[in-house]
């Protein structure tokens, strides 16, 4: 049970609106377009991107503020959005912006502008980024789904962007200050923050580092230079025109790539680091260099569309004009032109960006007639369409994750809601999961009516994904309350050693008298029937999933009734452990039970680490977790001891990773007496991993961070697969950090590899 009681830039930069994320953070590319072919192997590599709306008549501003950050595996599936806790409020928007180095952490825009700024924008043709917008950058861990706005810390302006130096030893910062962008350099925490212009007063932005990160360039009222980066030695690079636009080093840092000539009729130019050999290297042939996003234009909703190198440093690529089609081509340092695209009329390809082994392309088409970002092998004809955005939206901006290592087979949990509060059925939680045979997942949760307490009238219900989670359909009901009982409680699902699925609940008669059911389906969860009743108008309390079949056979169903004599309702409790050696006709307690000090031993969970040994976790009030141990099966039980893992009173869940013997434990990490309930908040929802059978543990990271919100009674299953299936409810805090009873119930879908993160 819960136990709840309860000036304008533009007028200096006509291409401007985030052209600083789009140029710097931008990576290498090359592309061949032919026909799509079947392949083997696909990139093991990560991609950010952005997604968003673009066929909303009302302009910029309405088709911005639903932009989102995402990553995709390469292959275009495991789709998913990052920095969903960064959207707080209204006419917020985040954007996908870069990678670090190592590619553990992604760089995330987090960005809000006024409606009232945005019409102002609108009626006047350009922009006011002095007032009515707010943009900071994020570095966003993808082990633990948190991020740290470094922009926030010691500010210097309320529009900044960043991109870490390539060294990965430092943070590159464009801010706007007074009303003018100047290039800062930081440390990774955001600490010490430096104006690097070296007294240079225009309008500064566009920076890149050399791979050594010893020195920067960018361009300062469209003026190339090239500094140390502590912003000495400040060179101009000479060219004879008048615009020249986003400087990028070669991969060796040794030249610096960048167009030039006039405004919207600019090219390729390469020149050597101290400024000498300037020379053009290619003609794009009267395109503009910029690409319209909306489909409804604005006053500027075009996207700067780029030069880049590739991988050896040895060509460029590049958008240009084929009669009305926008098409790709490699320019060689050593002349040579090859067109790489070979498209339909009128169709656009933009954005080109290169793997960092070099062996695939990442890039931008709408030859579908949506915005869509595309992947190809450079080695042969396979091509893919990396995203499927509905039309009416668009995939922008893909950024390769820049590193490959054993982190990249990390895939962040996968997290949906499964059934949302509504009027009649104000909290939908407590649920268990279990795989069928057809791979589909069948999850039973209760619903609760009224005002949604421990103590409202519940049915159990159930639904199911037919694609590992991402959705839940087929909402049917399998039980209700009784006439004259208080409700029905704590599902618990479990595979019969005949196949069947069993289906363990209470029903509190009152706050004082329970039973506890065991139901079973031999038709994979469609229907359930009587099988066995135990314990009738006792006192054991059960928990959603905590259900385990030893190796034995044997099955353990932890409970925590109240101390004798004590009230069921308020306690203090005491653990039990209920086990039935025939499939759970027949039902016994254990000899002895745990107890603890305060509200005593609540909720327990169990997992075997040995056959015939049992580790339990319990929660508690005394800020740490408590462990107890049976070496008989769980007919015996230890006496609680402290680990070192700080809890409020708050569930906690133990199973084991199948496969292997690393337990695995999740629970919410903090512990504050002072909190306004259970002894802190129930955030962040964290996970660790034990390899010693429960001794010691490793924290591999956070599956939910809002500190907003609680997440709380997590239950864990397995498919054959080796996904973990997380499911756990949540509610908003209320402003004086109550909890609320309007309870939504989530599912996190956790691949393996993200247990073994850290």
């Amino acid at each position: 049970m819960a136990n709840r009681f309860k000036s304008s830039i533009c007028s200096r930069m006509p291409w401007c609106i985030f052209v600083t994320i789009e140029l710097f953070l931008v990576l290498s590319a090359t592309q061949t377009l032919f026909s799509q072919q079947t392949f083997v192997e696909k990139p093991k590599f990560l991609v950010g991107f952005t997604r968003s709306r673009n066929d909303l008549e009302q302009g910029q501003h309405a088709n911005w503020i639903t932009k989102r950050a995402f990553i995709v595996e390469a292959d275009g599936t495991h789709a998913r959005e990052v920095g969903q806790a960064l959207i707080t409020g209204p006419h917020q928007w985040t954007q996908f912006a870069g990678w670090s180095p190592d590619g553990k952490t992604a760089v995330l825009l987090s960005a809000f502008e006024t409606p009232e700024n945005a019409a102002w924008e609108k009626e006047h043709q350009t922009f006011r980024m002095t007032e009515g917008w707010k943009m900071d950058s994020v570095l966003w861990s993808l082990s633990d789904n948190h991020g740290v706005n470094v922009t926030a810390v010691d500010r210097v302006s309320n529009y900044n962007t960043l991109n870490f130096t390539a060294d990965g030893h430092q943070l590159l910062m464009t801010s706007l200050i007074n009303g003018v962008s100047k290039p800062y350099i930081m440390d990774l925490d955001g600490r010490n923050k430096r104006d690097i212009s070296n007294g240079g007063n225009g309008f500064a932005y566009g920076l890149s580092s050399t791979p050594d990160g010893q020195y920067v360039a960018y361009h300062e009222d469209y003026q190339i230079y090239v500094s140390r980066s502590d912003g000495s030695d400040k060179q101009r690079i000479e060219t004879g025109n008048s615009f020249n636009f986003s400087p990028k080093w070669s991969p060796d840092g040794s030249r610096l790539m960048f167009v030039s000539g006039e405004h919207y009729n600019c090219h390729p130019y390469v020149v050597q680091r101290d400024g000498t050999g300037l020379r053009k290297l290619a003609d794009r042939r009267g395109y503009r260099g910029v690409v319209e996003t909306l489909q409804y234009p604005d006053f500027h909703s075009e996207s700067s569309d780029l030069p880049i190198w590739d991988q050896e440093g040895a060509s460029i690529i590049y958008t240009a004009l084929d009669q009305d089609r926008v098409e790709l081509y490699r320019t060689y340092l050593d002349g040579r032109t090859i067109q790489l695209s070979h498209s339909r009329p009128k169709v656009r390809n933009y954005h080109p960006a290169i793997s960092p082994d070099g062996k695939w392309l990442l890039f931008g088409s709408d030859r579908t007639g949506v915005m869509q970002l595309f992947v190809r092998s450079l080695e042969s004809d396979d091509e893919w369409a990396l995203t499927s955005v509905a039309p009416g939206e668009q995939a922008m901006h893909g950024h390769w994750q820049p590193s490959y290592s054993a982190f990249n087979s990390l895939v962040h949990p996968l997290i949906t809601t499964v059934a949302s509060s509504s009027s009649e059925y104000t909290r939908k939680s407590e649920g268990d999961s279990i795989e069928l045979e057809d791979g589909r997942l069948l999850i039973v949760y209760m619903e609760f009516s009224g005002n949604g307490d421990d103590f409202a009238k519940t049915r159990l219900v159930a639904q199911e994904s037919h694609d590992g989670g991402k959705s839940w359909v087929r909402h049917r009901e399998i039980t209700t309350t009784l006439p004259g009982d208080m409700n029905v409680y704590s599902p618990n699902l479990i595979r019969c050693r005949d196949g069947g699925i069993l289906l363990v609940f209470m029903r509190q008669h009152n706050t004082a008298g329970r039973t506890c059911f065991a139901w079973k389906s031999t038709d994979e969860g469609k229907t359930f029937h009587p099988y066995s009743t135990f314990f009738a108008n006792e006192e054991f309390s059960l928990c959603n999933g905590t259900l385990k079949r030893l190796s034995t056979g044997r099955l353990l169903l932890p409970a925590s009734p109240p101390v004798q004599g004590a009230s069921a309702a308020t306690g203090p409790y005491e653990a039990a452990v209920l086990y039935s050696d025939d499939d759970g006709l027949n039902w016994s307690v254990s000899m002895n039970r745990v107890r603890l000090p305060l509200r005593g031993a609540m909720e327990p969970h169990i997992e075997e680490t040995k056959p015939g040994q049992v580790l339990m976790v319990l929660r508690s009030q005394l800020g740490k977790l408590q462990f107890a141990e049976s070496l008989e099966g769980g007919v015996s039980w230890s006496e609680a001891w402290d680990s070192d893992l700080a809890t409020p009173e708050s569930c906690p869940e133990l199973t084991r990773i199948p496969g292997t013997e690393n337990l695995l434990l999740l629970w919410n990490q903090t512990y504050d007496p002072q909190f306004r309930s259970h002894f802190g908040k129930r955030s962040p929802l964290t996970a660790a991993v034990s390899k010693d059978h429960g001794k010691s543990w490793k924290v591999v990271g956070n599956i939910e961070t809002d500190p907003k919100r609680a997440f709380s009674n997590p239950g864990c299953r397995f498919t054959r697969d080796g996904k973990a299936v997380v499911n756990y409810w949540t509610c908003e805090y209320l402003p004086d950090w109550r909890m609320q009873d309007v309870i939504d119930l989530r599912v996190a879908i956790v691949d393996p590899s993200w247990f073994e993160s850290k």
